[in-house]
């Protein structure tokens, strides 16, 4: 159990420099930018693990279909969440590439790593509480 804690704090103290690193690119930027711009970041990263959950599962119908019409039918749905997904990233892409037209495109693409980065450890930080939870219970 003290080795969940112990990563837990790793996460956050990870999470802790990644927002620091966050920050230090923020100021680089007009003030009055910065929610937009962290919107279309953190909409580009719920778009980015939303789809790749998606192919995920695309890849385990048959585990989890024994029949054919229900993988067939999960398929479908999941393709056209897919579209929808692709079609909705556009939109904070074209904002956040607004905001930041001044930026090469390594930095735009450090940037984004920076925040899909803090979005991974969270939901990996959220996952060890959940089982810290369940053996409690």
């Amino acid at each position: 159990m003290s080795s969940l804690w112990g990563d837990v704090k790793r996460i956050e103290e990870d999470i802790e420099t990644l927002e620091k690193l966050k920050i230090d690119i923020l100021m680089m930027i007009d003030f009055p930018l910065w929610n937009r711009l962290t919107n279309a970041m953190q909409g580009i990263c719920k778009c980015y693990v939303d789809f790749i959950k998606n192919e995920n599962e695309l890849g385990i119908l048959e585990d989890l279909y024994e029949e054919e019409k229900y993988r067939h039918i999960r398929k479908s749905e999941l393709l056209s969440y897919m579209e929808e997904i692709k079609l909705n990233i556009k939109v904070y892409i074209k904002d956040r590439n607004e905001i930041l037209k001044d930026f090469s495109e390594e930095k735009i693409k450090e940037f984004q790593d920076i925040y899909i980065k803090i979005s991974e450890l969270e939901q990996k930080r959220l996952q060890i509480m959940q089982l810290i939870n369940m053996k409690y219970e």
